[in-house]
């Protein structure tokens, strides 16, 4: 198991990389699956091309909290990562990589 190197975190919406979804369409697959029959999940996307994985809940039924569980007991993240909301720096730090990822795989996504 490997940590993440970042988590994005707004109210109903969570973005983390998560190393065991990068390259493996099982893994990606198995995540949406299993993150979606959460109670309060509205959408999930595992993109095993970045290894990025979004959740979009009703924060008024489940928080993030539970989300990082239900990830950890699949075994995609260390049990001593910490994936609580950062400080506006360290989010803004990572917006532009997010953004950059997402126009990237929407390019190779349209050449495919």
């Amino acid at each position: 198991m490997h940590g993440t190197e970042y988590c994005h975190i707004l109210d109903g919406r969570i973005r983390i990389k998560v190393p065991e979804v990068k390259g493996s369409h099982a893994k990606a697959g198995e995540m949406e699956s299993e993150l979606a029959k959460l109670n309060g999940v509205a959408h999930v996307t595992a993109n095993p091309l970045t290894g990025n994985v979004l959740v979009l809940f009703d924060s008024q039924v489940i928080n993030h909290y539970h989300v990082v569980a239900v990830m950890k007991d699949l075994n995609c993240l260390n049990e001593k990562a910490s994936v609580s909301p950062r400080s506006h720096n360290y989010v803004s730090q990572f917006f532009l990589q997010s953004v950059t990822e997402l126009v990237l795989e929407r390019v190779i996504m349209a050449v495919l």
